[in-house]
């Protein structure tokens, strides 16, 4: 009895609340019709909205799993299924765990975690590091068959080679020393030095040759865009009569 009294009250309040409300020329008889329905409806709007703002989750969690390719990453993001969900709902509900049991286990499910997120970081790391190296390792071939392909472009330029019958170097004249020496081991070390001192000669002037294409390609970009444009179909009677007139 004593707690009817307030629901009564309560409903009385409300009602009296409702009628205040009501316009004068609407018959009470609609007016809690009306205030029916539209409580059905925001009933409604509210079970709609919540199904579809867990809809919205679950597409989001679906997305991102399907995006992710390393496997901690996707125990990480895991939609938990239907089945899962009722039996965490089962043991946080039961009443004959210890509450020090379901605390140990609360702590060893965030350890869990912790240690799958630091290793997803760590193979996410890994994976973007061998990413980068095979990258500046594909760019750097690239960049040597640039260079190979312009060795030797300027020969042309240097004149006339006599071999053996021009000038010799101070290296040459040390080798042949060497030689005449029978020292074989010096005269062969300066022979690799001779050959890698020319080699890198050949790999600077094309380097050199590199470095001017891609100016004067840079230079042939801004003169084009700089350049005004003129349209095809011009006015050529104007053109030619001010040109006339200019004459």
């Amino acid at each position: 009895m004593l707690n009817s009294e307030p629901t009564q009250d309560n409903q009385a309040v409300e009602k009296s609340g409702e009628e205040s409300s009501r316009p004068k020329n609407v018959p009470a008889r609609l007016w809690e019709k009306f205030k029916a329905l539209e409580k059905r409806t925001n009933e409604t709007t509210k079970r709609s909205t919540e199904k579809r703002i867990k809809h919205l989750q679950k597409t989001a969690l679906e997305n991102v799993a399907r995006a992710l390719r390393h496997p901690e990453d996707l125990e990480i993001v895991k939609i938990p299924r239907a089945d899962d969900a009722k039996l965490d709902a089962g043991s946080l509900v039961s009443s004959d765990s210890p509450s020090i049991s379901g605390t140990t286990a609360a702590r060893k499910r965030e350890l869990d975690h912790g240690t799958r997120t630091g290793t997803s970081i760590q193979g996410r790391q890994k994976s973007c590091k061998t990413m980068q190296e095979a990258e500046s390792t594909a760019n750097e071939a690239e960049e040597w068959k640039r260079v190979q392909g312009l060795m030797g472009v300027n020969d042309h330029l240097e004149g006339v080679s006599h071999g053996s019958l021009g000038p010799k170097t101070v290296l040459e004249t040390k080798i042949e020393t060497a030689i005449a020496d029978g020292d074989l081991k010096k005269a062969e070390e300066l022979s690799d030095h001779m050959a890698s001192r020319e080699f890198g000669e050949k790999i600077a002037k094309a380097i050199d040759a590199k470095n001017f294409l891609q100016h004067k390609q840079k230079e042939e970009e801004m003169t084009k865009a700089k350049r005004k444009k003129k349209l095809h179909w011009g006015f050529e009677a104007k053109q030619r009569w001010e040109t006339k007139g200019n004459m």
